[in-house]
């Protein structure tokens, strides 16, 4: 255990140097330091296949920040009781889901995928001729892009970060809308998670919006549906205190 310890302690530095090699803020650096020291705390699985994707990725900022998504929801899934969290190894033949966790004995597959902030990303071509040119078809195609490493017959969830107000809770109800009426192609879609870049609903308290494929090959049963509903990043009671006391701020005379 010493031993691995030290691989992962390396690997971490030689991603935090090559950092400040690239200009990277500070911040960033020490929430990577902060974010692998948690992820080994709470036993996830696979730590050093995250920081190997992150430097391999570390040349493009933007791609940096799609793979350090994949970690903030692990440690999501730790801090809201899932077990057994893995960083999913990818194979020689074919990719596969991002993450792994266990939950009240149901096995679950994460695939993350996030909106990047790039204006003009929306101006790409579609791969699937078929669909409109707009906002929605976009975030179909997007979806869609990630089904090749979904697990036949298990419960698959695709993650979306959303990290531009281009794409909004509104977007992804009407983006589900088309998934749903194509069943035969999202049958192992049991439901996609939406986030806004890990925003809190100040009405609701929510952060992860849940959409259900009903047409799904696997279905999520009540209790997942309400675990997946309930997922916050931050503690909710913390958020609570420190939002009314800015609200108290706000309304003093």
């Amino acid at each position: 255990m010493g031993k691995q310890l030290q691989v992962t302690k390396n690997m971490l530095q030689d991603l935090t140097k090559r950092m400040k090699e690239l200009d990277y803020e500070a911040f960033k650096i020490k929430r990577i330091k902060r974010m692998v020291n948690e992820l080994q705390r709470e036993g996830v699985h696979g730590v050093d296949e995250f920081i190997q994707k992150l430097l391999n990725n570390i040349d493009n900022e933007e791609s940096y920040r799609d793979i350090d998504k994949e970690g903030r929801f692990a440690i999501v899934l730790v801090r809201n009781g899932f077990s057994e969290v893995i960083f999913v190894k990818e194979d020689i033949e074919h990719k596969l889901p991002d993450l792994k966790a266990i939950w009240n004995r149901n096995t679950v597959y994460f695939e993350i995928t996030r909106k990047r902030t790039v204006e003009d990303e929306w101006a790409e071509p579609l791969e699937d001729p078929k669909l409109p040119s707009n906002k929605t078809a976009n975030i179909v195609g997007k979806i869609k892009a990630k089904l090749k490493q979904l697990m036949p017959n298990e419960i698959n969830i695709v993650v979306f970060w959303s990290s531009t107000l281009a794409v909004q809770k509104t977007e992804m109800e009407e983006a589900l809308t088309l998934i749903m009426n194509d069943p035969k192609n999202y049958r192992d879609l049991s439901g996609v998670l939406f986030t806004e870049d890990g925003g809190v609903s100040i009405p609701t308290l929510e952060q992860f919006y849940l959409f259900k494929n009903d047409k799904a090959s696997k279905l999520l049963g009540v209790r997942l549906t309400k675990k997946l509903e309930s997922l916050h990043e931050i503690d909710v009671k913390k958020f609570q205190k420190g939002h009314q006391s800015i609200l108290e701020m706000l309304i003093q005379p």
